[in-house]
């Protein structure tokens, strides 16, 4: 059962909220029944890694039906019905989240009831939470044209109507809605067919775009649709440069305006070309980067449901540090640490101090910890290869580095939660790296001419690459040949 979607939504679900499940469950009201309940009750006590072997379906019907054949039916049935319930109760608790969600329902409920007086008193508690609104979203704009909607619904179902909603509200909330999402969704589609190499068609996104040209005065104020415009801008300009330096000014002067997770969504959009830029080998971009995720990290953008994912704590040390940035790096990697994922802390840290003591030309401390670190999941596997082809390569340990360049595949072929592109990038970094040995151990018997030569074809070679990870390090290790 471990992989079911029932453990699955469980094991997603915090000590807190899973009482609270528990307790939701117990209720006639969720009509989960004694059975289920009592299944319930049994696989809470693994909660949450579910990894016991009592979590398996056998084990489960051996101990609720101790007396019968094993079949997997009876323990499915109850399974789904425990999930259907937990799926309720998470909807619930959603909705309960939200202010305006519930307001919404209220209003409907209103209407369906015939309570007219209710429903405007409603209606203005709306409003006035969509007008107190504290910061302007996509979603935020869908509820504004929902209530106008519901508002034009309702009076057209009427039979004795009074003054009409303004109807041109209603189609301005629609238009400014429409845009929005648009937009936005070009944003994504253009995004996915550079990264993808997908084909789409974008029906009237070029027509969405030309509004927003044409009738500035109604959309100057708002914000999403000024952000997602200058996004398409920078997927579709050829000065790329100027266009994510404008987005980048306008997501900095509104930073408060944006809640954050959307300000940190737009922030990733700029932060991935400038590291698509510095893995290819435009070091030039390291600072934009980098002052990029100080950002992030000094206004708590960074942060989701309170901690650092592990992905951005990597990053972030891995940026400052090829921006040059050594003691703001080391002050990040422990202060921040405790901000961790308790169950990868340990590997995330000690990964990053590595990497940080890399930097610092400290390699046998960097080798200390890479020996003898579990890093657990495939990935920090990688990173840590990386890492110790690097260390090989510029202390001069040729043969190790060979058996590196030997195994590190191997391990990619192995590697099961690695995906393709990634592969690939992989496998062009050895072959870079090779390349680059070769070219290392017989620069000392080239001519000036031929070592420049010799470098200016690896550098072709290497751009030729992609996909690409730490093309910059090789370019790097290409300059320190002298001609």
């Amino acid at each position: 059962m471990k992989n079911s979607k029932l453990i699955q939504l469980l094991s997603s679900l915090s000590k807190k909220e899973l009482e609270q499940f528990k307790e939701y469950a117990s209720c006639s009201f969720a009509g989960l029944g004694d059975k289920p309940l009592a299944l319930l009750q049994y696989l809470c006590r693994y909660h949450p890694n579910f990894d016991n072997p009592r979590v398996q379906k056998e084990a489960i019907f051996e101990k609720f039906f101790p007396d019968r054949a094993y079949s997997s039916q009876p323990i499915l049935k109850k399974s789904s019905a425990i999930y259907h319930c937990l799926r309720d109760f998470l909807a619930f608790m959603q909705w309960r989240k939200n202010p305006v969600d519930q307001e919404l329902s209220f209003l409907r409920n209103d209407k369906v009831r015939s309570l007219n007086s209710i429903y405007e008193s409603s209606s203005k508690h709306l409003q006035k939470l969509l007008d107190n609104g504290e910061h302007e979203t996509d979603e935020s704009l869908l509820n504004d044209y929902l209530h106008k909607a519901e508002l034009m619904i309702q009076y057209i179902h009427r039979d004795n109507r009074k003054l009409p909603p303004k109807f041109e509200e209603v189609g301005r909330s629609l238009d400014r809605y429409y845009i929005a999402r648009k937009l936005r969704l070009g944003v994504e589609m253009l995004s996915a067919q550079q990264l993808f190499d997908i084909g789409y068609e974008l029906p009237l996104l070029e027509k969405a775009q030309a509004i927003v040209k044409q009738y500035p005065e109604q959309f100057k104020d708002l914000l999403t649709v000024q952000i997602h415009a200058l996004e398409l801008r920078c997927l579709q300009t050829e000065s790329k440069p100027r266009a994510y330096s404008d987005l980048l000014k306008l997501l900095d002067d509104n930073i408060e305006r944006c809640n954050p997770a959307e300000i940190r969504m737009h922030y990733r959009f700029a932060q991935n070309y400038y590291i698509q830029q510095i893995n290819i080998g435009k070091t030039k971009y390291t600072e934009q980067a980098f002052e990029i995720y100080k950002k992030m990290v000094d206004k708590g953008i960074i942060l989701q449901k309170g901690m650092i994912p592990p992905s951005d704590y990597k990053n972030v040390v891995s940026i400052a540090l090829k921006a040059g940035k050594l003691q703001w790096s080391q002050n990040f990697i422990d202060s921040h640490k405790h901000l961790l994922p308790s169950d990868q802390r340990d590997s995330i840290y000690y990964l990053s101090l590595a990497n940080y003591f890399y930097h610092c030309e400290k390699t046998d401390e960097a080798l200390e910890i890479l020996r003898s670190t579990k890093f657990g999941s495939e990935i920090n596997g990688i990173q840590a290869r990386y890492l110790q082809v690097k260390i090989a390569y510029d202390a001069g340990e040729f043969r190790n580095l060979e058996s590196l360049l030997i195994s590190f595949p191997r391990f990619i072929s192995r590697a099961k939660t690695i995906n393709k592109e990634r592969k690939a990038s992989i496998s062009n970094f050895i072959k870079g790296t090779k390349r680059m040995l070769k070219l290392r151990q017989k620069a000392d018997t080239l001519s000036k001419s031929q070592l420049r030569d010799e470098k200016a074809g690896f550098k072709k070679y290497i751009e030729g690459l992609s996909p690409m990870n730490n093309a910059e390090w090789l370019l790097q290790k290409l300059e320190e040949l002298k001609t």
